[in-house]
């Protein structure tokens, strides 16, 4: 078995992903390649990795590298988690857009700051898919990288590697339901399906009695502290369905976050995306890999990750023949939700086997709920190819579908200023 870690470097799941992979008994023994652009940080994962391999025993071949190509040949599995200067691009989606009369409410996966992210990010993952097509064409690519709907769309629409979009959002779920219904995660399974980022929980059930208890949660949510998740509270009362992951990630996708005198961010307690503070906390976690690296101090100083529930699981399933149940994972829409469009990226349970990702039917989501997911399909397709191709016309046409915009010139201004600033990244529309 041979596994590829691109972006091994990334502070959010590199070094998550090498703890599950070099900690998996399966995987003992298996080919190890990992990938990252800073040599810094490369090296730093290669020292935790050699750490790893001494420690849990895990007897893995391992490479390292800033070349992709050097070691693609002969993969089984691709993981991927790269990202465009993080922070300070992210600042600049959402500082664009306010000249034009445009506050967003977190401009990470959704609105014009989603766009401007896929267009920078797509470039890179289909890159790597089409190396892949060259040299591991039966490979399966796992990518984390965001937005996971719209670079999931563009690796399945443009190129031929079979692709899954991961991302934890599912286990943030089960944590919050967790808390408010005072029971351990294992005594409660989920249902939930949707778009990334953008999920819905249809069923909550006990695991040791199959009770009902989506009606306590109900209860429980309503009589929760004011300050936890209002957003997505005021949207379970209105909807009767509960919205997961976050707040900030949930106001993304909807027309009612950004109204530029009501301000209802401030009613939601939207706070934008803290740069200076993730980054220091980015530098904390490299410090913390350091200890490890140079200074010896134990494995766990890094500490844990969601990726182990996540990718080795995948590659238990497809690699291993395993049946492993994934809560939600994100593929090619075939029917799951029959109310959503096919061709578009969903975000679904799914049985995982030797045969591939089998995504669970979960039944048709509620009005306005599809409404705003079939909305967001289409808004994620044109991105996905425009990214790919460069097509400024698909590009606009996502932005005017978008409902943070509010009319045919601010979309044109946005789009302009967007390629503008970012010009340097998007090789695409040269």
């Amino acid at each position: 078995m041979k596994v590829v870690l691109i972006g091994a470097g990334s502070a959010d799941f590199g070094t998550g992903n090498l703890e599950a992979l070099m900690r998996c008994e399966k995987l003992h023994g298996a080919e190890l390649a990992l990938v990252d652009i800073d040599q810094e940080r490369l090296g730093l994962i290669e020292g935790l990795a050699a750490r790893g391999n001494s420690e849990w025993g895990s007897g893995m071949r391992l490479l390292a590298t800033t070349e992709r190509r050097e070691v693609l040949e002969g993969a089984d599995f691709v993981v991927v988690s790269v990202a465009v200067d993080r922070e300070d691009r992210w600042r600049l989606d959402f500082e664009t857009t306010l000249p034009f009369g445009l506050r967003q409410p977190y401009a990470e996966n959704g609105g014009p700051g989603g766009l401007a992210h896929s267009l920078r990010n797509i470039p890179i993952v289909v890159g790597i898919a089409r190396d892949m097509e060259e040299l591991c064409p039966d490979a399966w690519m796992l990518s984390y990288t965001n937005p996971v709907p719209r670079i999931t769309a563009a690796v399945h629409r443009h190129t031929s590697i079979k692709v899954v979009g991961l991302c934890p959002s599912v286990y943030i779920l089960e944590d919050q339901v967790s808390q408010v219904l005072d029971l351990p995660t294992d005594r409660i399974h989920v249902v939930g399906g949707g778009l990334n980022h953008f999920g819905w929980v249809l069923d909550i059930r006990d695991t040791a009695t199959g009770e009902d208890l989506y009606p306590a949660f109900r209860e429980k949510a309503r009589m929760g502290d004011a300050s936890w998740c209002p957003l997505s509270r005021a949207l379970f009362e209105r909807t009767g369905y509960f919205p997961y992951p976050s707040d900030d990630h949930i106001s993304e996708y909807l027309n009612l976050c950004h109204h530029p005198e009501h301000k209802p961010w401030q009613r939601w307690g939207l706070h934008q995306y803290d740069y200076r503070e993730h980054s220091a906390e980015r530098e904390a976690l490299w410090g913390r890999v350091r200890e490890v690296v140079h200074g010896g101090a134990p494995l766990d100083r890094v500490g844990e990750s969601a990726e182990q529930e996540m990718t080795v699981p995948m590659i238990r399933g497809l690699g291993f023949g395993e049946e492993v149940v994934m809560p939600g994972i994100n593929i090619p829409h075939d029917g799951h939700i029959p109310n959503l469009q096919r061709g578009g990226i969903v975000e679904v349970p799914a049985v995982v086997t030797a045969h591939g990702a089998h995504g669970i039917v979960i039944g048709e989501l509620p009005e306005p709920i599809a409404g705003w997911c079939n909305l967001q399909i289409s808004i994620c397709n044109l991105a996905a190819d425009a990214g790919v191709t460069g097509s400024r016309e698909k590009a606009l046409q996502a932005l005017l579908l978008d409902p943070m915009v509010n009319d045919i010139e601010q979309a044109e201004r946005i789009l302009a200023a967007y390629l503008k600033v970012h010009a340097d990244y998007l090789p695409q529309f040269v």
